[in-house]
């Protein structure tokens, strides 16, 4: 949608909105599944991983049609690796790998006839991409904060401070064990400045 790609998110929403209202109204309950997926893809690029997997959670009881199953659970998988959520990214990226190897169907409407097969493998290697830049994000922030463990600043305080609050969105064991060390580490500094 033009709207998006030119950052106009707010506009693209409201299309989409009525987009799935018309796919309602006209019964094409699938059409409307594969809209939804359009916009919890722009959740993902705003930065609200939550929000498209509410999306996607509704567009999962809607499908009927196994390419916009398949679709559903590819892009259900891609925000759970974006979360670091590596055993519910692979447990939906299987799901669209089964759906896929046992066929979209003949009769795959137009609409949804760009995923397949190479559509899903992208949604794959983004999804392994994302996982191994949270292991390696985990691994340089314990190096950061056996440096910060040393080091008595309100400075340093007040960026622990920073990093629990850029680590909130995630849920994942990696990231709370570097969440718990950030926290235990901001209580046991003197109080935070402006930084």
């Amino acid at each position: 949608m033009v709207s998006h790609d030119c950052g106009r998110y707010a506009i693209a929403q409201r299309f989409w909105s009525y987009g799935t209202y018309a796919a309602g109204e006209a019964g094409r309950r699938d059409r409307g599944v594969e809209i939804v997926t359009r916009m919890s893809h722009q959740m993902i690029y705003l930065g609200h991983p939550q929000d498209a997997l509410g999306l996607l959670g509704v567009a999962a009881k809607k499908a009927t049609l196994p390419a916009t199953r398949a679709l559903v659970a590819s892009q259900t998988g891609r925000v759970h690796a974006a979360l670091g959520d590596e055993r519910e990214a692979d447990r939906y990226l299987g799901d669209a790998d089964g759906l896929l190897a046992d066929g979209l169907g003949d009769d795959v409407p137009e609409w949804v006839s760009y995923f397949d097969a190479a559509e899903h493998a992208g949604a794959r290697a983004v999804s392994a991409r994302d996982l191994a830049g949270l292991h390696h994000g985990r691994r340089v922030a314990s190096g950061h904060l056996d440096d910060a463990a040393r080091v008595d600043s309100t400075l340093v305080a007040s960026r622990l401070n920073m990093l629990l609050e850029a680590a909130r969105p995630y849920e994942t064991g990696a990231v709370q064990d570097v969440r718990t060390r950030a926290r235990d580490l901001a209580t046991a500094r003197p109080t935070t400045i402006a930084a």
